[in-house]
This record gives structure tokens, sequence and C-alpha cells, in this order.
């Protein structure tokens, strides 16, 4: 994000390239997340308990 102070208020907006990221991140989510879904280190690391 970038930011810009305008007295006391910030203005934040994104920066450039960040949307073709969240993209790219989806796809990869898409691709694989019924392999993340399976793996069973992820069940362990998303349980409260882990943390």
């Amino acid at each position: 994000m970038a930011r810009e102070r305008r007295g006391r208020e910030v203005y934040y907006r994104p920066i450039d390239g960040i949307e073709e990221l969240f993209g790219a991140m989806d796809d990869v989510i898409e691709r694989a997340g019924m392999t993340i879904g399976a793996c069973p280190l992820t069940d362990k690391t998303l349980e409260p308990s882990a943390l």
C-alpha cells in the first residue's frame, strides 16, 4: 500500500501491480486448493490450539 499524509489524515491506495499479484494468488489457490486442504500438516497448523 502506498500512503500519503494530508494533515492528520492518511490516504492509502494499492501499489501498482497488486491486482495482478492477487489474481496470480487466486490462480495458485484454485489449482492447489484441494491439495492444500488434503495435507495433514495444514489441519494441524490451522487448529487454534496449535497457535
